[in-house]
């Protein structure tokens, strides 16, 4: 929870999953409450949110993001970081 007014930027680093909703894969965001003119309206990441917004994360697809230039280097990384963390096999 954010008790000042934030972009959604700032909302996305304060969440419980912030690897899953990195801001590579975001595409919009959906926003009910008294910062918008229609509820809900679709905004992006400069968006700023005040007291009791409702905000819902809209994602690409996977269709979406293996399009993107980037894609090969993110699946790679997290490989990496996957293999680093698990422990080797006893020989």
């Amino acid at each position: 929870m954010l008790r000042c007014d934030c972009p959604i930027r700032a909302a996305l680093s304060c969440s419980r999953k912030p690897a899953l909703l990195s801001l590579s894969v975001l595409q919009f965001a959906l926003v009910w409450g008294t910062s918008v003119r229609h509820s809900p309206q679709h905004c992006g990441l400069s968006h700023t949110l005040t007291d009791e917004d409702v905000v819902q994360i809209v994602t690409k697809t996977a269709t979406e993001q293996k399009a993107d230039k980037d894609y090969a280097k993110r699946v790679q990384a997290y490989h990496d970081a996957y293999k680093a963390k698990k422990k080797p096999l006893k020989s």
